[in-house]
């Protein structure tokens, strides 16, 4: 069946027309204040194949005036974009169509829109508008005040927590630095206790070292009344040439503490005798520098 010549530009003509309504241009309101930023919005069923063409914007919204361009996303079978723009002038306007290339050569173009600019209002035309009514205030409920109750019982848990520590801190330090039993007592109590523990035998020698020089240490502070537990092995050494240990003792201890310090920073290896050497020589030094009592002074 042949189509009469004089049909053929109405189809062509329909045609064209659904092509075109295939992309839209739409905003929420078409009425904005100056200054206020305007989203508009861009449809299209088919996939874009890149930026849209809004060289026909220019008159009407320059490029310094649009904020942000959104990429495309697909929505319910359409793809769609949102261009923020903002105006400065009061004004009504169309916004001319926009061509947008797609993916499958053709051309999509939108729709024309219509949108009113209104001017801000000045401060004289906001205090002519209605006076804001007094707010509503709900009734006072137990969960309003959850929060402080929250806050106030956390704080309460941190302070019993930190009294808690201190005070263990406190039992502690008396633990370790007793004064129920002399100073040579106590280090001889406590070096039976670290033999028992087999800790260099088991390979744990940094914690051997460490709790060795402990005791040596604590001992010295007792004994002697220096600060050899906050002191370095060097400032030890210094500190106890006023005391009546022998040089040779010591220069003993120097080598002790060093060899110690090896292993508790530097991941040292002392020698495999270290320690039967290093208890010896604590033993021997409580010994030559424990009080002498009066009975054996007699």
């Amino acid at each position: 069946m042949r189509i009469p010549w004089f049909i053929l530009p109405v189809i062509i003509f329909f045609n064209t027309t659904a092509a075109a309504q295939t992309a839209q241009l739409s905003s929420d309101s078409n009425l904005v204040e100056t200054g206020s930023r305007f989203v508009l919005h861009l449809a299209v069923r088919e996939k874009p194949a890149e930026k849209p063409d809004v060289s026909g914007w220019q008159d009407v919204i320059p490029e310094e005036n649009r904020l942000r361009e959104s990429a495309w996303t697909n929505e319910n079978g359409f793809y769609k974009k949102e261009i923020t723009v903002i105006f400065f002038e009061e004004d009504s306007l169309t916004i001319p169509p926009v061509r947008i290339p797609l993916s499958s050569g053709d051309t999509a173009v939108t729709n024309p829109l219509d949108i009113q600019i209104l001017a801000t209002p000045a401060p004289d035309e906001i205090q002519d508008m209605a006076p804001i009514r007094d707010i509503q205030r709900e009734e006072k409920v137990w969960t309003d005040y959850w929060p402080w109750l929250v806050g106030i019982l956390t704080m309460a848990g941190l302070l019993l927590a930190a009294y808690l520590v201190n005070k263990y801190r406190k039992n502690r330090g008396m633990g370790t630095r007793s004064i129920h039993w002399p100073p040579h007592e106590l280090a001889l109590r406590k070096l039976g206790q670290l033999q028992q523990k087999s800790l260099w035998n088991n390979g744990n020698k940094k914690e051997y070292c460490d709790e060795l020089t402990d005791i040596i240490r604590e001992y010295l502070e007792l004994r002697f009344g220096i600060p050899a537990l906050e002191s370095t092995s060097t400032e030890l050494i210094q500190k106890l040439k006023g005391t009546d240990i022998p040089d040779e003792t010591a220069l003993e201890l120097g080598n002790i503490l060093f060899q110690a310090d090896l292993a508790k920073f530097a991941k040292g290896t002392p020698p495999p005798d270290f320690g039967d050497i290093s208890m010896q020589f604590a033993l021997r030094l409580i010994e030559i520098t424990k009080p002498v009592s009066s009975n054996e002074a007699s």
